[in-house]
């Protein structure tokens, strides 16, 4: 049940992270905004950055569970 708290823990975190840089990511990627085109490349960057970054926090929140049981 921890195991599955710190994953899901580490998950949030990672959602957090990429909503919190995602506009500096989209402008830099996709540049300022002119029509539908740009508005669907910020999309397809946001869901990619979520996924991304959501399973990247689940793999870091499994390592930090499994680095702190191992000093208990």
């Amino acid at each position: 049940m921890r195991r599955f708290l710190s994953i899901l823990v580490g998950a949030a975190v990672g959602i957090g992270a990429i909503l919190l840089i995602f506009p500096y990511i989209a402008y830099w990627i996709v540049g300022p905004i002119h029509g539908d085109d740009q508005m669907n490349a910020n999309l397809v960057v946001l869901i990619v950055g979520v996924f991304i970054c959501t399973l990247i926090g689940a793999f870091l929140g499994n390592w930090l569970y499994s680095r702190l049981k191992q000093y208990q």
